[in-house]
């Protein structure tokens, strides 16, 4: 029976209790001590000061917190664990909102997101750069310095210890730099003497500049906080021992609530590793819980049986864990067999036709081609002039481009993306650019409008931020071909889509998208050149890339 179930679960946890171990979703418990419900907020003073990095991301760590209690709450009924009346554990979102109503509230975000129907007091809007980190590099880091300072910007150099920073204060001193180590006295800019950089190693961050202020932070620092810089500006790294547990952590890049995946078992949710003893042997497990109180102890040389879990609200940790037993599991991967089947069907079809085809070969660079690439405000890096010339190469050619662009954040894909946009807009072609989010269309929107008025180039962008009046005025300038290039998110594989003349398709981000989604613009579009742009390529892309079905630069 059900209470047999209840006690049976009772019995296993007073023996998890003395043993040492953790139970499962201890606060199951905590009604039955504490009558009231408290919670961090109550901790705080009123008229509190909050900081929100990230609003809509804290938002959504709210909701799936709530859906996950949720689901717990679920299971412990449907076992008869806890009685209904000693399951109110937690306070709802809105009391959130109410604590942030009465108090100042500062939201740090890119862009609006999560803004609206909030009352702002102001908003300050401050524009960076990301910097790379100087450690392997002295001499970059001297030129750059030197140049900082003839602009009349402020400098601070983060090293990542003290001893770090005085060897810094020592090279520099030795090339003529002036510098000067933080201090009581000195530890901020409007103290600092002019063309003087101010040296502190109290808090390692990452290197950026603010244009409008003048104001530069360049890191000494190793981006994996791995080592030093030693006189002679090479990378001095520490050793290190590792345990058992790190290296395997390490290895899979885990941790400790992450959501994995076991071929036979499902979806779980990893607990970290435990040592055990069984039958007076002891050996490393790997804790791994499902659905109810259901754990997995798998043996650490049956690694290769878990991988990691990459499916659906795998960001937003909306994700419902499996039951052990039964054939749910099974019917899953049965269904994703299948319809993986089709869609590589349609793929082969696809890539079969677009190779047959004849594509537009598109006309060689020419003198507003040179004008364009020649307004671009920073230094190419090496990476993106082979990535152009590459571009290039493929556009030129009477066969259709499919090319995936893969670079970091920051990196310049963007840039690339524009030249190419370019070339093709001087043919008279027109160019679709699809991203996934509302948000990164207003972004692209913007950075296009400022990079091609200059050169009578015209952009639109479609997305819900339009009403309908602006998306149905678009759609009919896109069709007369009074629309060079347009942005959008999926609004843009509408059926009631038409282009004059479409020749390039740009896709960012490709990996947020379905595979459904990408391939059904191609068709819809024809024999277009097609340039894909991602800082994480997903397996399939880089099969299809490592394959020869597809190019790749990087």
């Amino acid at each position: 029976s059900r209470d047999e179930r209840a006690q049976e679960e009772l019995i296993s946890e007073i023996a998890t209790v003395e043993s040492g171990a953790e139970i499962n979703f201890i606060d199951k418990y905590v009604t039955l001590i504490y009558p009231e419900r408290t919670c961090l907020l109550d901790y705080l003073g009123e008229k509190s000061t909050v900081l929100l990095r990230g609003t809509s991301a804290t938002y959504d760590r709210i909701k799936a917190s709530e859906w996950h209690l949720q689901q717990l709450v679920e299971e412990l009924l449907e076992g008869g664990t806890i009685a209904p009346k000693y399951t109110d554990y937690a306070k709802p979102a809105s009391h959130f909102d109410l604590f942030l109503a009465d108090s100042v509230v500062v939201h740090l975000d890119s862009l609006g997101q999560g803004m609206s129907g909030k009352k702002m007091g102001g908003l300050f809007t401050f524009r960076t750069k990301h910097m790379v980190s100087y450690c392997e590099n002295l001499e970059l880091l001297c030129e750059d310095l030197e140049s900082y300072h003839r602009g009349g910007y402020r400098v601070i150099l983060t090293a990542e210890s003290k001893a770090a920073a005085k060897n810094l204060y020592e090279l520099l001193t030795a090339r003529g730099l002036r510098s000067v180590l933080a201090s009581d006295e000195i530890s901020e800019l409007a103290a600092l003497p002019k063309q003087t950089a101010l040296i502190q190693w109290k808090e390692t961050i990452r290197g950026y500049e603010m244009t409008t202020p003048r104001i530069a932070v360049l890191s000494t620092a190793p981006e994996q906080r791995d080592g030093l810089l030693t006189a002679s500006g090479k990378l001095k790294h520490k050793k290190k021992k590792r345990k058992g547990t790190e290296t395997i952590l390490s290895y899979n890049d885990l941790e400790v609530g992450d959501y994995v995946v076991h071929e036979i078992h499902g979806i779980g949710q990893y607990m970290g590793i435990e040592n055990l003893t069984i039958d007076g042997v002891s050996r490393d497990y790997i804790n791994i819980r499902y659905a109810g109180s259901d754990r997995l102890f798998l043996p650490v040389e049956k690694l290769d049986m878990v991988s990691r879990y990459i499916g659906a609200h795998s960001d937003d940790g909306l994700v419902k864990l499996s039951r052990f037993g039964g054939g749910e599991w099974g019917r899953a991967k049965a269904r994703a067999k299948a319809a993986v089947k089709d869609i590589a069907k349609d793929l082969i079809r696809l890539y079969a036709e677009r190779s047959r085809r004849p594509g537009f070969a598109f006309s060689a660079d020419d003198d507003l081609q040179a004008d364009f690439e020649a307004a671009f405000e920073y230094e190419e890096t090496e990476g993106q002039l082979a990535a152009i010339e590459d571009i290039k190469e493929d556009m030129m050619k009477p066969t259709p481009m499919d090319r995936l662009l893969c670079g970091d954040v920051g990196f310049g894909k963007t840039e690339v993306a524009m030249r190419a946009a370019y070339k093709a807009v001087l043919d008279g072609k027109q160019v679709a650019i699809l991203v996934p989010t509302t948000l990164l269309a207003l972004q692209h929107y913007q950075t296009l409008s400022r990079r091609m008025r200059a050169f009578s180039v015209n952009v639109d962008m479609i997305s819900r931020f339009r009403t309908p009046k602006q998306q149905a005025l678009s759609l009919r300038r896109l069709k007369r071909g009074d629309t060079d290039i347009i942005v959008g998110t999926h609004r843009l594989i509408s059926k009631d889509i038409e282009f004059k003349d479409l020749g390039l398709l740009v896709v960012d981000e490709e990996q947020r998208f379905g595979v459904s989604q990408k391939e059904k613009l191609k068709q819809m579009a024809g024999n277009i050149d097609v340039l894909t742009l991602t800082a994480t390529p997903i397996p399939r892309t880089l099969n299809m890339a490592m394959g020869g079905i597809r190019d790749i630069s990087v």
